[in-house]
């Protein structure tokens, strides 16, 4: 809901919608967004689906949005 800002989560649908894991991304707290600074926040999984590469994707979307920030 904020300029600058997003947050992600997964869901597992084969096991009913079961929250997996998440990460965020925002604007480094004290910088404007001419500065161009953004960092990774918030980002976890659940430890039985880790090593599935779930978590690389969300960082390449991540990143994609960051760039799109500017």
């Amino acid at each position: 809901n904020q300029p600058g800002r997003c947050f992600w989560v997964v869901f597992d649908q084969d096991l009913q919608n079961t929250l997996i894991g998440g990460c965020g991304i925002g604007r480094l707290p004290g910088t404007s967004p001419e500065d161009g600074i953004c960092e990774l926040q918030n980002m976890y999984f659940a430890q039985q689906y880790r090593r599935f590469g779930v978590g690389k994707e969300l960082i390449l979307i991540a990143m994609e949005k960051a760039r799109s920030f500017g």
